[in-house]
């Protein structure tokens, strides 16, 4: 008695293939104009003017203005990889690698999604939906800290006297992509200088 093949994942329609390409010109209509205006000065009919469409086809393909800021977040979470880098924390034997790690992950976020986390910083103090998420965002971060403090501890690497949790937190500010933004903002630092110094600085506070 013969089985029957399953079938395979059916090829998209040239319908859907227009729909996806047509939310991605929206998608990076809007993260260009939230990144020159910033997201209380852009309008949905700014939005569809800069992408070619409809004010209906913005609705219709992503929604209200505060579902496009947040579609923008699957740029980030599609690209950047970062809770691969915070799972690898786990297995890391070297302090100083296990601290830059962390670093490099918040300068890459910065360096290739800042006019993105702007947007949402922006768009936090009016959409509640907004405000959630990128809470959920800087947890992530909270999270990674915590998680470099605790192996950190386990290789008997903290600072005599450290606890974790205050480990943690320290590790926290020094490895933040907003306190990154605001060396290179404040001070006019460029991105690896703020990288090399936080480095620094974040192992004489913590490490042994």
């Amino acid at each position: 008695m013969s089985s029957t093949p399953t079938p395979g994942r059916a090829r998209p329609t040239r319908q859907q293939i227009a729909a996806a390409a047509t939310r991605q010109e929206i998608l990076a209509a809007a993260r260009r104009l939230f990144g020159e205006r910033g997201y209380v000065q852009t309008s949905i009919a700014d939005i569809a003017e800069a992408a070619g469409v409809s004010i209906p086809t913005i609705y219709a393909s992503v929604g209200q203005k505060q579902a496009v800021v947040l579609a923008l977040i699957g740029f980030i979470d599609n690209r950047l990889g970062s809770n691969e880098a915070r799972d690898s924390l786990l297995s890391m034997n070297d302090p100083v690698e296990l601290l830059h790690a962390g670093l490099r992950v918040n300068r890459r976020l910065l360096e290739g999604y800042g006019d993105i986390l702007a947007a949402l910083r922006s768009a936090a103090e009016q959409e509640p939906a907004v405000a959630e998420a990128r809470a959920r965002g800087r947890g992530f971060h909270e999270l990674g800290s915590r998680r470099a403090a605790q192996r950190l501890a386990e290789l008997g690497a903290l600072k005599e006297g450290l606890d974790v949790e205050t480990a943690a937190g320290i590790i926290w500010v020094l490895t933040d992509w907003e306190t990154i933004e605001k060396l290179r903002r404040d001070l006019k630092w460029d991105l690896d200088q703020a990288e090399a110094h936080l480095h620094e600085a974040v192992q004489r506070a913590v490490l042994q």
